[in-house]
């Protein structure tokens, strides 16, 4: 995928001219804003002064912070809100963004993934009571066909039976968000066998070992498939069909990119790989493509955080359909007990040092027969006769000094040496 330098000359070379368009705009827009809020607070400092001049009573004042702040908004919204600042925003910066990543990519702000495609994920088994959504991004990114957008997902909450509740007055319906984010579907290269799907865990987060037992007896979405790295297994749950083939389907990486992801955004990941597809849910709970229009739209790092927020998203088809690098095969070798045990690291053609080399007795009794039995003791008492040489040197008869720690005890021999 090409980097944010990349897109960042890009930028320069033909987006930079249309954005400074939308800028004035937003600058216009933000000034008004700044205006109304000033003459909000000036007409409260004057309540204010008033009511420390005795000239009206606190009511006034109570008064005046209601009406100025609401006056004031509802003016700037009918006559100063601009709302197709984000649109443009969207069709200028974000279209650009997604053709630069890949230019099979296609991007449509109004549209989203329908309802009939959360509901053959399976990720909840109730069919949401509210299901909206915008940002349809479609197409293939590096040959991975993809199809992601963002969409809010709501349950109706039942009615308040509580008895102080007026029942001839019809209530309001309310509903609870159960999720806000980013739903993807990926086209699987090699689909697994078997229906795999991955959960963010709570319960051994906060249980422990007695969590964990909790999660194996939950048999809604198959058997429990633990994940080798224990690290991972604080924030994620398998389940799946056959666990086996769960096991075989699932790589390394694919769940470090999404311990990546649920890092990166601070928010929940869930996947299911079911028939073939992989669907992806990122509840972070905003909207990723949100204009702020109280700040400069041409700051680079909000440039930078986007293309990086869309890079992390992406790479996740990436990551599971990449081919799996083929291990070598195990070799046994013996423990230090004695059994046949097999080791993954080690290999066939690995080098053997030399002291590794255990001679058996027959070919040692044969080395003893040909070099003779007190062979290595004779070349150590060479050497050492040869170290004393060097250190001490010799005599006129050529024999070497002979040091005594005895006779640095006895006063004659001190006497001798001065004589």
């Amino acid at each position: 995928m090409k980097s944010f330098e990349e897109f960042k000359d890009h930028f320069k070379e033909n987006i930079a001219g249309q954005l400074d368009q939308i800028e004035d705009k937003r600058y216009y827009m933000h000034n008004k804003r700044l205006q109304f809020g000033g003459l909000t607070m000036l007409m409260i400092s004057f309540s204010l002064m008033l009511l420390y001049l005795d000239q009206i009573n606190e009511y006034g004042v109570y008064f005046m912070c209601i009406f100025a702040p609401l006056t004031s908004m509802n003016y700037f919204n009918n006559n100063f809100q601009d709302d197709t600042i984000e649109e443009e925003y969207k069709e200028v910066v974000v279209r650009e963004m997604i053709r630069f990543m890949d230019n099979s990519l296609r991007y449509s702000p109004q549209d989203f993934i329908p309802l009939k495609k959360w509901i053959e994920s399976g990720v909840n088994p109730t069919i949401p009571d509210d299901y909206v959504g915008d940002d349809l991004i479609e197409g293939s990114i590096e040959g991975t066909s993809l199809q992601m957008s963002e969409v809010m997902v709501s349950h109706l909450r039942p009615p308040n039976n509580k008895w102080y509740v007026n029942k001839k007055k019809q209530q309001k319906e309310k509903y609870k968000k159960e999720f806000h984010g980013f739903f993807m579907i990926v086209d699987l290269d090699e689909p697994p066998s078997t229906e795999i799907y991955i959960f963010e865990d709570h319960i051994q987060k906060n249980w422990g070992y007695t969590g964990r037992l909790i999660e194996q007896k939950d048999d809604r979405y198959g058997t429990y498939v633990p994940i080798k790295d224990p690290e991972f297994r604080k924030f994620f749950k398998v389940y799946a069909t056959n666990r086996a083939d769960a096991e075989k389907s699932l790589k390394d990486d694919f769940i470090k990119r999404l311990y990546k992801i649920r890092k990166h955004f601070k928010a929940k990941v869930n996947c299911v790989m079911k028939e073939g597809k992989l669907y992806v849910f990122l509840d972070v709970r905003k909207e990723l493509f949100k204009v702020d229009t109280t700040h400069s739209l041409k700051r680079s790092f909000i440039l930078k955080e986007l293309y990086r927020d869309m890079e992390m998203i992406l790479t996740v088809a990436q990551t599971l359909n990449d081919p799996v690098p083929e291990e070598a095969p195990p070799t046994q070798i013996n423990n230090n007990f004695g059994d046949s045990t097999k080791d993954d690291h080690v290999y066939e053609n690995a080098p053997v040092q030399e002291e590794a080399i255990v001679h058996d007795s027959e070919s040692f009794l044969e080395e003893e027969e040909q070099f003779g039995e007190n062979s290595e003791e004779d070349e150590l008492d060479e050497s050492f006769a040869a170290s004393q040489e060097q250190l001490f040197g010799a005599d006129g008869n050529g024999k070497n000094p002979h040091f005594d720690l005895d006779d640095f005890e006895n006063e004659d021999y001190y006497e001798e040496e001065d004589d």
